[in-house]
């Protein structure tokens, strides 16, 4: 399984090639990371977010991760949500305003159920492009 990791004390992105290791003993990762004048560390896992790659890649061949902001089509209506992993199938959520009173209300899509997926951002981040 491909898998990224965000590093929340310093508020960095690993790619899948940084992650040397996964000890799920002793809660500690293993990362190619420049810091403290290093360039491998063994780091706690409570300070990563830890996402799964979808399998899929965006309409620009980039690889889709859980926490990424994307576009897409749906019955020819165009949207914006963050990719979501929920009972082992990835989704896209997304929210809009209804009703004369403004009420919200949350939506989401089966990923694969998505066209002309474009990732813009990484919600973790809080990029986008």
């Amino acid at each position: 399984m491909k898998m990224r990791a965000f590093y929340k004390p310093l508020n960095r992105m690993l790619e899948p090639d940084q992650i040397e290791s996964i000890n799920f003993d002793t809660k500690v990762l293993g990362v190619y990371m420049e810091m403290d004048g290093k360039g491998y560390h063994k780091l706690r896992m409570s300070d990563f977010e830890m996402m799964w790659y979808a399998g899929l890649p965006d309409r620009n061949g980039k690889e889709i991760y859980e926490h990424n902001v994307v576009t897409f089509r749906r019955f020819m209506n165009e949207y914006t949500g963050v990719v979501c992993l929920e009972k082992g199938c990835f989704v896209v959520k997304w929210g809009s305003v209804v009703g004369a009173y403004g009420e919200k209300a949350a939506h989401s899509e089966y990923l694969k159920n998505c066209e002309n997926l474009e990732i813009i951002g990484d919600a973790l981040e809080g990029r986008y492009e």
